[in-house]
């Protein structure tokens, strides 16, 4: 009469898993409950990218020097000024990689952002687009190219950014 085996047959409710089973469970279980806390310690607050967005905008306007339609502008000129004090090879962990991302790089992609910003509807109807120079909110786009252009991808973060930025359907991947 006892001879049912541990795991079948007879009756008694349950999930139907062993033990040892459930305790491997629960422990997987609390592994991603630490691991979840352990994230939301590490991860940006929305502070930080205000705080962030602020230093960046304070750069913009002490080295933007274009004006169309009353807004500060962005040039070419300005743009490699800017650039001069953000050394990319401090991001890299590979010096020679950020090295990649040259002058006639940043040019270009400053052209291409430039015309991509002036093919956008303008915010306000009565003005045209701005063609003079970048707006600020360009700006974070062309530095994201440049990013790119370095060999800089922070496990596809940047190209996500980028696609998220100047929208898939324009094909402004580049």
């Amino acid at each position: 009469k006892g001879s049912q085996s541990r795991r079948g047959g007879g009756g008694g409710g349950g999930t139907g898993a062993e033990p040892e089973e459930q305790a491997g469970e629960l422990s997987a279980m609390a592994r991603q409950q630490a691991l979840d806390a352990l994230r939301q310690f590490w991860a940006p607050q929305r502070d930080d990218f205000e705080a962030a967005e602020q230093d960046v905008m304070q750069e913009f306007s002490m080295h933007a020097t274009s004006h169309q339609y009353g807004e500060k502008l962005l040039s070419r000129a300005d743009l490699l000024r800017l650039l001069g004090v953000f050394p990319l090879a401090l991001l890299a962990d590979d010096a020679p990689a950020a090295r990649r991302a040259t002058q006639a790089q940043v040019c270009a992609i400053y052209d291409e952002v430039l015309a991509w910003q002036a093919a956008r509807a303008p915010a306000a109807p009565q003005r045209g687009p701005f063609t003079k120079g970048l707006t600020f909110e360009s700006l974070r786009l062309v530095l994201l190219k440049v990013v790119l252009a370095a060999g800089l991808h922070f496990r596809h973060l940047v190209d996500d950014a980028v696609d998220a930025l100047a929208g898939e359907q324009t094909g402004f991947r580049g």
